[in-house]
């Protein structure tokens, strides 16, 4: 018995957060394409944001602009919908 090897079992925590934190950016509660979480994350910008922002509008490069933009958001929520996804893991909300 002493020569047995002990293999834990599978962590698979990091699929149950995934796919939790793509099942809350497809609701309204996170979908970065609403106006009110879109200037959220123009509000919490970073230097370097702001900067990329202005020089796009200033080029009138509204297209880099308008991916810019829509960028900036999708990451801001889904910092809150990987939040959600972590509280609800510990929660055991997202086990097997």
């Amino acid at each position: 018995m002493s020569d047995r090897y002990y293999e834990p079992e599978d962590d698979n925590s990091d699929d149950f957060l995934e796919e939790r934190i793509a099942e809350l950016m497809n609701t309204k509660e996170y979908d970065p394409s609403l106006v009110h979480h879109l200037s959220e994350a123009i509000s919490e910008s970073n230097a370097d944001d702001q900067e990329t922002i202005q020089d796009h509008i200033t080029n009138k490069a509204w297209d880099k602009l308008g991916m810019k933009l829509f960028c900036m958001s999708h990451a801001y929520m889904e910092k809150y919908a990987e939040q959600q996804a972590i509280h609800e893991y510990n929660q055991g909300l997202l086990h097997d």
